[in-house]
């Protein structure tokens, strides 16, 4: 197997991206003690915490976390017909299911994409004291859901059986 296989890079993109959430996730956090410490011991809020927070942050740890979380299956999913559906030869509901999904995600990653380009070409920030350049949080949603959309397309030829715990992943 080569050092490159597009499997490795697939789980590399994903691990980085997985990684990048979760740094994300540390710095609002300690915005946020940083903020409530302001707030309540000296009387002064961090300025632009909650703009930080609700148009950068979560945005980011969303969906940057996208493509990881569906690898280790942790996303909700209802399983009612699950033991009818693996009936069917090949994984064929498993790969119909993955072909939809990846259409979906497809599109979504497409116009995304375009008001991303968009956005960033005008530079757009919050209004505010503190400026905070949304353009870049524009930009996770087409990354996280791009390469979601990779994998789910990989799915479709190599389906995945995920009968194991989340925890093993982690």
């Amino acid at each position: 197997m080569s050092k490159f296989s597009p499997g490795r890079l697939l789980r590399l993109a994903e691990n980085t991206l997985m990684v990048l959430a979760a740094t994300m996730l540390m710095v609002m956090l300690f915005s946020m003690v940083i903020d409530a410490s302001g707030r309540y011991l000296f009387d002064t809020p961090l300025a632009g915490n909650y703009e930080f927070t609700t148009y950068f942050g979560m945005v980011m740890l969303t969906y940057l976390a996208l493509p990881k979380t569906y690898v280790i299956g942790g996303h909700v999913r209802l399983e009612i017909l699950q033991p009818l559906l693996a009936r069917i030869p090949y994984d064929l509901s498993a790969r119909l299911n993955a072909l939809l999904a990846a259409l979906c995600f497809g599109a979504i990653t497409l116009y995304a994409g375009a008001e991303a380009i968009e956005k960033f070409h005008a530079r757009e920030t919050t209004i505010g004291i503190i400026q905070i350049p949304i353009y870049i949080s524009f930009m996770a949603f087409p990354v996280g859901c791009g390469i979601l959309t990779i994998r789910l397309i990989a799915e479709i030829f190599f389906p995945v059986h995920r009968e194991h715990n989340i925890e093993d992943e982690l």
